[in-house]
């Protein structure tokens, strides 16, 4: 039997959050360690997660008799040990599993979403955390994680189930008390549910990418895509770096569209460089697509997913031949261009008259501007929340209801795009994106996705019948973004009081500004200022504590005016509710990297005076 005192040290470094439950869970402690072996008490801290789990769907009104549980996990190590873990404990009490075994998670999620026997998932995972991390991802049949709401409530059972002595032990011996030839067979049936969840997700995405209502409707438009391509060739490389995705659907889905494909890294748990797809990770992607691309030009982009396979970033063939790979914000800003024009395209091609649809985004407090700039060529409205996946889903959710249309939403600071109705980031909708912007060109008439884009934002001079995925990439509106995985966008502190510390910020900032305005105006040409707030899906143009509450944890954005009264630059602040540390960001309209490294150190230096002045 496990030490009690031992699993509440193991709890200890556990990141709870509505995203996901993570940590070390690789036995040596070391975050790159790539063994399967679990600890002891790391198992029993998992058999507690669990019974936290049921504890929830207990009060949501789920009976163990009547509710099947989707089980899935991405392709780390650490994996199979604790689906084996999971299944266990869930069987012991009485709820119906089906094991799907490796999956993507955009694949599991869409399954329980779509398939009325499915009524909850657990997926395994850590996202894009170094390969000696695991934790648990919890959802509803609602196509994504909790809400924000649910997963507080998840963690409140938890901690309960953590200070209960007696529980937490009844709990660890109730998963040891397992069947285990009972386990072997419910963890045999993966194939058979695998499947299933396969053939879902194939049908749903093709009808998300498409926008259709349904099979047919989602049929032609495939059609159209693959005859697109036949005269104008597209080539796809997917370097999958031995993630879920490369046991899902992306060779299948991605050849119906008629794209030429090149996959590398697709052998399954075989991980060859960092998990997360930033920076360097993306560097052999760049390198193969550069002789893919000397080869064979149609070849001009390639994807890098994580692990779990619900994100991805780009990297591009430029005219020049040379390639590189795409901030996310810049990922974000073409996939949202895209889906837009493509919702203008939709109405055009069902009606000549104008367009009729209430169109909006929603996105995070630190997507760049340039996000306002292409919805607002488009007619539609720009919606934020604060930073989390959930938040974001939840407000286009409520904004749904007051009629928006929303084909597009997502976190442009984190990369990736959640394409309606899905509630999750896929990867492969990123790409689709893309294919779409390359294949749907003039016809009958009609314009386009690019020309359409051209048109909107006054441009039309740009467009030539030969572009290129450059020439749209060129065309994004120009800002200069920090990003979000800069070094120098972030700032570790002690231990902090979150009120405290913006309280002194504002407070600093007002005197700073009075400082520097007459330098700004004249270096910059900003001469105004309004502060911005984030709760969950709140934004509030409201300064002070009467713009927070709870732990204010939320983010804090001060955007900049230029002499137009039109917003020009912004500073972005937010405390992480788990770590001592701040993000910070800085986002200026045009190509000056000297202004943004001016407002970023800027802010650096009054978090650092603010911090200084509350220790």
């Amino acid at each position: 039997m496990i030490d009690y005192e031992q699993l509440l040290i193991s709890a200890q470094p556990l990141i709870l959050s509505a995203s996901g439950w993570r940590k070390i869970f690789a036995a040596t402690g070391e975050e790159e360690d790539s063994s399967p072996r679990l600890l002891p008490e790391d198992k029993a801290l998992v058999a507690v997660m669990i019974a936290a789990f049921c504890r929830f769907l207990a009060d949501e009104g789920f009976s163990p008799t009547a509710t099947t549980i989707a089980v899935a996990s991405d392709s780390r190590p650490t994996g199979p040990a604790i689906m084996e873990q999971v299944v266990a404990c869930l069987d012991t009490t009485g709820y119906s599993v089906a094991v799907v075994g490796i999956s993507a998670a955009p694949e599991v999620m869409a399954w329980a979403k779509e398939d009325s026997q499915v009524d909850a998932f657990v997926y395994i995972s850590a996202s894009h955390n170094p390969i000696g991390h695991n934790g648990i991802k919890f959802g509803l049949a609602t196509g994504g994680v909790l809400d924000g709401e649910q997963a507080s409530r998840l963690i409140l059972f938890f901690k309960q189930l953590l200070d209960d002595r007696e529980q937490t032990l009844s709990a660890i011996v109730r998963s040891e008390s397992r069947d285990e030839e009972r386990v072997r067979s419910l963890l045999a049936t993966a194939s058979f549910f695998k499947k299933q969840a396969l053939d879902c997700y194939h049908r749903f995405l093709r009808r998300t990418v498409t926008g259709s209502s349904g099979d047919q409707e989602a049929n032609k438009i495939f059609n159209l895509f693959a005859s697109q391509a036949d005269i104008y060739p597209v080539g796809v490389l997917g370097e999958l770096n031995g993630s879920a995705r490369a046991l899902s659907i992306d060779k299948k889905i991605l050849s119906e569209a008629g794209a030429s494909l090149f996959f590398a890294g697709d052998k399954v748990g075989v991980i060859e460089h960092r998990i997360v797809p930033e920076g360097e990770s993306l560097d052999p992607a760049r390198k193969l697509l550069q002789k893919l691309h000397a080869q064979r030009a149609e070849f001009a982009i390639a994807y890098v997913p994580d692990n779990d396979g619900d994100r991805g970033n780009l990297v591009f063939a430029e005219n020049d031949g040379k390639c590189r790979a795409l901030e996310a914000q810049e990922v974000f800003a073409l996939a949202v261009l895209s889906e837009l024009a493509y919702t203008r395209w939709l109405e055009a091609k069902a009606s000549d008259g104008p367009p009729s649809t209430k169109l909006a985004v929603v996105v995070n407090g630190p997507t760049s501007m340039r996000i306002d700039s292409i919805a607002d060529a488009f007619g539609a409205e720009t919606f934020r929340a604060e930073v989390g996946e959930a938040n974001a889903v939840n407000l286009a959710r409520e904004k749904r209801k007051e009629g928006y249309t929303i084909p597009i939403l997502g976190e442009g600071s984190n990369g990736g795009n959640i394409t309606h109705p899905s509630a999750v980031r896929d990867p492969l909708c990123t790409v689709f994106a893309v294919l779409k912007l390359l294949l749907i060109r003039d016809m009958d008439e009609k314009p386009g996705l690019f020309r359409r884009w051209l048109r909107a934002s006054g441009r039309q001079e740009l467009y030539r019948e030969d572009f290129t995925l450059s020439d749209i990439i060129a065309s994004l509106p120009t800002y200069t973004t920090t990003s979000a995985y800069e070094k120098r966008a972030i700032l570790r502190l002690g231990n902090f009081d979150h009120g405290a510390l913006k309280k002194a910020w504002e407070k600093e900032f007002v005197s700073q500004w009075e400082t520097r305005k007459q330098e700004l105006a004249e270096r910059f040409g900003i001469v105004a200022w309004e502060e911005r707030q984030y709760e969950a899906t709140c934004e509030r143009k409201t300064r002070g504590e009467a713009g927070r509450s709870g732990k204010m944890t939320g983010g804090l954005k001060v955007v900049f005016f230029g002499a137009d009264g039109l917003v020009s630059d912004y500073i972005w602040m937010r405390g992480s509710g788990t770590e001592p540390l701040f993000r910070i960001l800085a986002d200026c309209k045009g190509d000056d990297k000297e202004r943004e490294e001016y407002l970023l150190t800027w802010q650096r230096s009054m978090i650092l005076r603010a911090y200084e002045g509350i220790r």
